[in-house]
């Protein structure tokens, strides 16, 4: 099994919405979440228009391969909104079962993404 994750997000206020979701191990070179020590997968989210959350989405499980030993390491996962440059809710610490990392949302309350803004799930381990 590779390398991957799970977008999950809480109920919205639209029908549909389109959008991309892409993973890289390569980190961005500006912006906010592009240099943080020890991360390992960054997690990529654009939506085509603004959707309302009742609360931030989140990127749960991450699935690590099984060559990547998840033994003695703590993970965490932070959420940014790149195109602002701020960080949304707080840093959350994973809980680890075997090579799948589960991750709660960073936050509470409702949480608007905004059309076309970039948001980055990073994963650090160590």
């Amino acid at each position: 099994m590779g390398l991957g994750g799970n977008l999950r997000y809480a109920a919205n206020n639209v029908f549909s919405a389109g959008g991309t979701f892409t993973f890289t191990t390569t980190p961005p070179t500006s912006g906010a979440g592009s240099n943080l020590p020890n991360a390992l997968v960054y997690f990529e989210v654009v939506l085509n228009s603004s959707v309302t959350f009742t609360s931030p989405f989140t990127i749960s499980p991450v699935v690590f391969p099984t060559s990547y030993s998840t033994s003695g390491l703590t993970f965490t996962e932070t959420f940014y909104d790149q195109t602002k440059g701020t960080q949304i809710g707080s840093t959350v610490q994973g809980v680890i079962n075997g090579q799948n990392v589960t991750f709660t949302p960073p936050g509470n309350g409702s949480f608007t993404a905004t059309a076309n803004d970039v948001y980055l799930a990073v994963v650090t381990g160590s």
